[in-house]
């Protein structure tokens, strides 16, 4: 099946879910629709940056934000599982970090070409990546701090403590990612980064 296919069958399969759930909200628990309508604004957006830019984004990027967006605004908000679950917000923040330091990896691999990249010392991919990852952990509580006020959410919970620990999070496993781009680079390679560099480079090839 071919990669691109894949990104609609999970969109698709989303939006799915998310209408089924509109419909059992409008009589069940109208409030809620506000929740299904922000889901669906950013699957959406997620859909259009990562597969409608000039930068090539591999499937398995875009696959685990639509994983991550589910988790986070429609099981974490949608079903509640910030409340039913106690860690499930650290758990998104772990994951998120591991999600944006590849993310940043796969930007510096569309912004530098492998010409450029060959010659350049291995610690600028490794640098770019972290302080990518962990800069959009800070924009994600910016994120979640505005959807709080505008739609009386909780994601934030009111405290500080828990969105500097949410950022921490994301820090720590961006700064994960980073030894395994490092390692991938010098020691030995790891195969989902190859996998994923194989896949811009073919696209850059066409």
């Amino acid at each position: 099946m071919k990669k691109h296919n894949v990104n609609k069958i999970v969109t698709i399969l989303y939006i799915l879910i998310l209408a089924v759930t509109a419909i059992f909200f409008v009589f069940n628990n109208p409030k809620k629709l506000q929740i299904i309508l922000l889901c669906f604004g950013t699957l959406i957006l997620s859909y259009v940056v990562l597969l409608k830019t000039r930068i090539k984004m591999p499937s398995l990027i875009y696959i685990s934000t639509v994983i991550f967006i589910f988790m986070s605004q429609y099981l974490g908000n949608a079903m509640e599982l910030y409340f039913k679950i106690k860690h499930w917000d650290k758990i998104l923040h772990f994951t998120s970090g591991l999600i944006l330091g590849m993310l940043g990896y796969v930007v510096f691999l569309n912004l530098v070409p492998k010409e450029a990249r060959e010659k350049m010392n291995a610690w600028c991919s490794v640098i770019f990546s972290f302080l990518f990852g962990s800069a959009c952990a800070g924009i994600w509580e910016i994120y979640e701090f505005t959807v709080d006020h505008l739609l009386g959410l909780l994601c934030q919970n009111n405290s500080l403590v828990d969105t500097m620990s949410d950022i921490i999070a994301g820090t720590i496993t961006a700064l994960i990612i980073a030894i395994m781009l490092w390692v991938h680079q010098n020691k030995k390679k790891i195969k989902v980064i190859s996998y994923m560099e194989k896949e811009i480079e073919e696209h850059y090839k066409k």
